[in-house]
């Protein structure tokens, strides 16, 4: 569906209104809100397997019926399941999914542990690549706002792959960026 909601607490309950479609629809995308801005990044387009997309939207809350506005898109591949991130108005975008159509037309996966940051004035910036990749992880994921570390709380390494959920754990390891 490309449907979203607002979601605001009212310091008893949670309000929840229509905001407007996105621009394509998309599942397992990640969004964060910075200085009265949501930005939404990555996630699958519809299809008979999920494939990773490159997109990155921005709604301003200020103005929401003028509704999402492409940005421009990090430099690395397309990812979905990310963790996004924000501190001193810019937007951090680490690792992901990426599920492309490989050589023989089938689902080919691959792991990432790439980190970038999207500044104001529209520019990504690569990072130092992660140790491990970190999909799934909370999103947003918290930021110390005194000093900008980024907490990565777990995530899907790649260790879990062909097993089923019983038969190991999720990750508990914590990086801090």
């Amino acid at each position: 569906l490309s449907d979203s909601l607002l979601l605001q607490w009212t310091g008893t309950t949670v309000a929840i209104r229509p905001a407007p479609a996105l621009p394509a629809p998309i599942t397992s995308a990640v969004a964060v809100v910075s200085e009265g801005r949501v930005y939404l990044a990555g996630g699958y387009a519809p299809g008979d397997y999920r494939v990773s997309r490159k997109e990155f939207w921005c709604l301003d809350l200020k103005s929401p019926e003028a509704g999402w506005k492409p940005l421009p898109t990090w430099p690395g591949a397309p990812r979905a399941m990310a963790v996004i991130a924000a501190w001193n108005r810019s937007i951090y975008l680490l690792s992901g999914l990426d599920i492309s159509p490989g050589p023989d037309g089938k689902a080919q996966t691959t792991y990432l542990v790439d980190a970038y940051r999207y500044d104001p004035d529209g520019t990504w910036t690569r990072l130092p690549d992660l140790p491990w990749s970190v999909i799934a992880a909370p999103s947003p994921a918290p930021v110390d706002p005194a000093t900008g570390r980024i907490f990565v709380l777990g995530g899907v390494d790649g260790r879990q792959v062909g097993k089923m959920p019983r038969e190991g754990r999720v990750p508990e390891d914590i990086l801090v960026l």
